[in-house]
């Protein structure tokens, strides 16, 4: 469970981030997998999202696990997570 700081930080980012083109830009900013995770905790509309950049956010599989076995981004075309610390488990 996140902390409710967190989940603030991460709903600022996604109000910044979020764009009319349906694009959740996160790319390079710290977000982490406990970021992350305080994202799929939020009360923001992530069903609307059809583009999502994690890229560069130090992001791994404790991040991405969750992330995949959410259905709050319903939407989802598209999933860059390049750069991170992913790997097989």
């Amino acid at each position: 469970m996140s902390s409710p700081a967190k989940i603030e930080y991460m709903d600022r980012l996604f109000d910044e981030c979020f764009s009319s083109s349906a694009s959740l830009e996160l790319k390079g900013k710290f977000v982490g997998d406990d970021g992350l995770q305080a994202l799929l905790q939020s009360e923001r509309n992530l069903e609307e999202v059809e583009n999502l950049d994690l890229s560069r956010n130090n992001l791994t599989f404790r991040g991405i696990i969750p992330l995949a076995q959410s259905t709050r981004f319903a939407r989802l075309k598209r999933l860059y997570i390049g750069e991170n610390k992913v790997e097989d488990k």
